[in-house]
């Protein structure tokens, strides 16, 4: 109701109470009454200083109507200031679009204290159904945020992900008006709405003003992301210099550092792109399409002549 009291207002210029539409809309019974409260509950309260806490959850929903496939809706907020640090649409969440969330933050601000999620499969492993997750993780997300020095922290339900739930009760009430007013048709129109005016649309109405100024945002450096935020694999190069994976035989390209890397342990890695990548000591060798051709493979500087 607030968001058709917005846009009426900011759009059209009609000079409407935000109450009086409220109480008029819900005595024709074009709007609902809020539901009676239930019993008490304490908000947590928010961590003082952005970076501190993360949150990052997925909502599937038919975002661009009924008769279009749903999607999920992946979303990273700052506990501090509610403050949305990346939205996109995809197929289906999972490691990599976790991947791709960690990434862009990561690059853009810089590595954060801890990160709040739920208990998917891909963000932990749960060997026996409704217990605990187990106490040794191994997975491809822990793994990168156990290299970050970044604390991963899994809800016990939907009701401790207040935060996240909240917001996408925003979104879900705002977002799909909004891309039908846009004529837009397709998801990949979708997230360049996203980008361009949903998310600062969304923060500059919602975000609040944290406890403390500073920031706990620190920078990161002499850290490859795209290799580290990729789904890892070890491998053992072949006689032929080459490597298999997924029934694809990855060639390895000619080196000036090493004559071949026969019996080499290497990393493939499936990229966010769904790209692959074999990597060498923490140095990416080549990079391949899905079909296992090489794209590019690693550049060496020359040395500059005496």
């Amino acid at each position: 109701m607030r968001h058709f009291w917005e846009h009426a207002t900011e759009r059209h210029g009609l000079e409407l109470s935000y109450t009086w539409r409220l109480l008029t809309l819900q005595a024709a019974g074009l709007a609902e009454k809020a539901p009676t409260r239930g019993k008490y509950r304490r908000r947590r309260e928010r961590r003082p200083m952005r970076g501190m806490l993360l949150h990052l959850d997925a909502s599937t929903h038919a975002w661009l109507g009924e008769d279009r496939p749903m999607a999920d809706l992946d979303v990273m907020l700052d506990d501090a200031d509610g403050r949305i640090l990346f939205a996109r649409f995809f197929d289906q969440e999972g490691t990599a679009s976790t991947f791709a969330a960690l990434e862009h933050v990561l690059g853009r601000h810089g590595r954060f204290s801890e990160l709040y999620t739920d208990r998917g499969s891909h963000f932990c492993r749960t060997s026996r159904a409704g217990q605990d997750p187990d106490e040794a993780q191994a997975g491809q997300v822990t793994r990168a945020l156990r290299t970050l020095g970044i604390r991963q922290i899994l809800a016990r339900s939907p009701e401790a992900r207040g935060r996240s739930e909240r917001c996408f009760g925003t979104v879900q009430g705002r977002l799909p008006q909004e891309l039908k007013l846009a004529g837009t048709t397709d998801y990949e129109q979708a997230n360049r709405y996203l980008d361009a005016t949903c998310v600062a649309d969304f923060n500059r109405r919602f975000t609040v003003k944290p406890a403390q100024p500073e920031s706990a945002f620190v920078p990161l450096a002499g850290i490859d992301l795209r290799l580290l935020l990729s789904s890892q694999h070890e491998r053992v190069v072949g006689n032929d210099n080459t490597v298999s994976f997924n029934r694809l035989v990855l060639q390895l390209p000619t080196s000036k550092q090493r004559l071949h890397h026969v019996r080499c342990p290497v990393l493939v890695h499936e990229f966010p792109d769904q790209t692959l990548g074999v990597s060498y000591q923490g140095r990416l060798l080549a990079a391949y399409s899905q079909q296992g051709d090489v794209r590019t493979q690693s550049k060496t500087k020359k040395k500059k002549a005496a």
